[in-house]
């Protein structure tokens, strides 16, 4: 009994001792990872002012700092009321901050090395859009503090620049070539080349108004074309909501209703383009009623010339006198044929003038019309 009564004296001595030195060592450890937490705050502070006397953003700094502060002040409160308390947690929040430096240092690094590379390589005329979008990326990932995303998008900036400027090259090359060929191909051919433009412009000249009616004519083509086909699309909609079903009534609305202001857009550009052709044959008639004239006036001179020469000819002879009347005669019924064109021109005048009063009226009630549909 007395030996058992040892044993577990010995024994529950033993686990004393074990206990005591177990505190002692964690006493120990403790105050360590206090002045280790301590001084990593310090660290970090000074970390985080570094960074900011720089121009940086320290929003993700200051959390990380914000977070280990509280930790470390939780665990003053703890040890203060002598709970459990563990110091340890503050630590990785400073190794954190530590990395986003060394992060920091390394993006800020590889930006001015890259916005050198870029300064360098960057001439003008070259296309460098692309290249600006991947360094605008690069400089937003350093504002939003992702510095370990800054190398990868570097590097890819690298190739880019170098992409663009091997594209460059090749294009400033094939200008250069194009241009030298373009300009010994005009200095061998140029009185071909100015011969062809001349052709172009007095074509151009003498056709202009029939050019500009035909491209007129297409245009209301066209726009009668589209007209029609609104209208058709305007029908099947009636159809498929009124007899099949197929659309609904908010459907039908907006279809409706967005076919309807083509059609009046339509219905604005036709009468402009109608007035615009009406102008244009005006000025062709015009064109053809001052080559009648024109051509009137080289009749009447040969004629007067002609009759001259000739009576000089025919005064010595009576022969000469007869074919002087008889020529007269036809010089009569000549003028008497350019008397009948002149009356056929100031009917056609008068026709046209009919006609264009007809289409303003008939404008103007159509104008009248709308409105009161209004």
């Amino acid at each position: 009994m007395k030996s058992k009564l040892f044993v577990f004296f010995i024994a529950t001595l033993f686990l004393i001792v074990l206990v005591g030195l177990a505190s002692a060592a964690t006493t120990n450890v403790t105050k360590v990872t206090q002045n280790d937490s301590i001084i990593c705050l310090n660290e970090s502070t000074a970390i985080m002012n570094e960074i900011q006397s720089e121009g940086y953003n320290i929003i993700r700094v200051n959390d990380s700092l914000k977070q280990a502060q509280a930790l470390y002040d939780s665990q003053v409160v703890l040890m203060g009321k002598k709970r459990n308390y563990d110091f340890a947690i503050v630590i990785p929040y400073c190794d954190a901050i530590k990395k986003m430096k060394e992060d920091w240092i390394t993006a800020k690094d590889e930006y001015s090395a890259l916005l050198q590379f870029y300064n360098d390589s960057i001439t003008p005329g070259m296309n460098t859009e692309s290249i600006d979008v991947m360094m605008n990326s690069v400089k937003d990932e350093i504002t939003n503090e992702r510095y370990e995303n800054v190398k990868a998008l570097a590097d890819k900036t690298y190739a880019e620049i170098i992409s663009v400027q091997s594209s460059n090259t090749a294009l400033t090359i094939f200008l250069s070539s194009t241009a030298t060929g373009f300009k010994s191909f005009f200095v061998n051919n140029w009185k071909w080349l100015l011969t062809i433009l001349v052709l172009a412009v007095v074509g151009f000249l003498a056709y202009r108004i029939k050019i500009l009616k035909w491209m007129t004519q297409r245009k209301m083509n066209n726009l009668e074309l589209r007209k029609s086909t609104l209208k058709g699309l305007i029908m099947k909609t009636q159809k498929d909501y009124f007899q099949t079903g197929k659309i609904s009534e908010g459907e039908y609305n907006i279809k409706t209703k967005k076919f309807a202001e083509l059609v009046r857009d339509i219905d604005r550009q036709i009468p402009l383009l109608r007035e615009e052709l009406i102008k244009l044959e005006r000025k062709s008639k015009h064109q053809e009623i001052v080559k009648v004239k024109k051509s009137e006036k080289v009749d009447n001179s040969d004629r007067f010339f002609g009759s001259v020469i000739r009576r000089i000819h025919l005064d010595h002879s009576d022969v000469k006198k007869k074919s002087i009347r008889r020529k007269a005669r036809k010089t009569n019924r000549r003028a008497k044929k350019t008397v009948k064109v002149k009356k056929k021109i100031r009917k056609i005048q008068k026709k046209l003038k009919v006609k264009i009063k007809a289409r303003i009226k008939a404008k103007k009630q159509k104008r009248i019309s709308r409105k009161k549909k209004i």
